[in-house]
């Protein structure tokens, strides 16, 4: 479901789209799966003899935080004070992730848990953005206990206070932990709320969060697994499946996001049987990396500040349609957002 601003003002007397104003900068601790981002720019001059491929001259090489790191850096760039708290390996791409995240972030914990930092090196062809190809460097295996990983984590959060705690969790091996369950108990007793960004299937982990975003893909592969071990009936509607996952993990609200047709918002019992779906905005794609990360620091920071549901998701449609019209893992700030919705 597509939707341009002027629909959106009609639709809304009180249009969220115009008050960027009441985002107010929070202090938000974001524990995770940092990855680096390598962008390789070449420019294509002719076809190879020696197979039908490009050869290309290459260029300029850009670096970025990915994964939790460019869910912080998000953060960061939309005013919010930002510790993060991720996994590196013992070598130099941990070193470049580490000094990069300290360049662009207020304050950093990389831990050297894991045996191989996460990289991926894109191939770019010039002066159109086309990926030519992608090459990831990852092992997600941890090279100390886990449980040391999530001792750090409270650390961090006893220390920071923060207005909200993020876990971004791409299955590369940080947060698999049976411990997780004690940094949510605890930001809980603090009443901080915890938002979830999840590649893997098992939320069990997460259970109690304020809420979960994640695909559509990422979701039916949640509600299949739980079907298979009988904790969802398996022939109840798929929309009471999505009600019925929140019921018994204990989860507060779960935003399924679907790209250009936007996003469904779930809750509890007490939020209704059918979901509020909140659509997308017409944008012309060049890039989808990251766009997942800028909605849920968006979706963080209108929480923060007092957003409803609805529109709070709708804010972060917003953003990651901005993102998704940029090459690479890109940002958004709020001086953008504003000048796109003032013209």
């Amino acid at each position: 479901m597509l939707v341009t601003i002027e629909e959106v003002l009609k639709m809304h007397p009180n249009n969220p789209l115009l008050r960027w104003d009441r985002l107010k900068p929070k202090k938000v601790l974001v524990v995770g799966d940092a990855m680096l981002d390598y962008y390789l720019w070449g420019k294509a001059t002719r076809l190879s003899p020696e197979a039908p491929v490009p050869i290309l001259k290459m260029g300029k090489g850009d670096l970025c935080l990915g994964g939790a790191g460019n869910v912080a850096f998000n953060l960061k760039e939309l005013g919010c004070c930002i510790t993060l708290v991720c996994g590196i390996g013992p070598d130099k791409d941990g070193e470049i992730l580490a000094n990069t995240a300290c360049e662009l972030l207020d304050k950093v914990a990389a831990m050297c848990v894991l045996t191989e930092t996460t990289a991926k090196k894109r191939i770019m062809v010039s002066p159109y953005g086309h990926q030519l190809a992608r090459m990831d460097w990852e092992d997600d295996s941890t090279c100390v206990e886990s449980k040391l990983i999530w001792a750090r984590c409270l650390e961090e959060a006893i220390k920071l206070h923060p207005d909200a705690v993020v876990i971004s969790d791409y299955d590369k091996g940080m947060l698999r932990s049976q411990l997780g369950p004690k940094l949510i108990g605890y930001v809980q007793e603090q009443d901080i709320p915890i938002f979830i960004g999840s590649k893997d299937d098992s939320w069990q982990r997460y259970s109690g969060a304020t809420c979960i975003v994640a695909n559509k893909d990422e979701t039916d592969k949640v509600i299949t697994k739980a079907s298979q071990k009988h904790v969802i009936a398996g022939d109840r509607t798929f929309i009471h499946n999505h009600r019925t996952l929140c019921e018994n993990l204990g989860i507060k609200r779960l935003v399924v996001t679907q790209g250009s047709q936007g996003a469904e918002l779930y809750g509890g019992p007490d939020h209704g049987s059918e979901p509020t779906i909140v659509p997308a905005f017409p944008q012309q794609v060049y890039d989808v990396c990251g766009a997942g990360d800028t909605f849920l620091a968006m979706l963080v920071l209108a929480r923060l500040n007092g957003f409803a549901w609805p529109d709070a998701t709708l804010l972060a449609n917003y953003a990651a349609s901005k993102v998704v019209g940029k090459v690479g893992t890109a940002t958004v700030t709020l001086h953008e957002l504003q000048e796109s919705t003032a013209q």
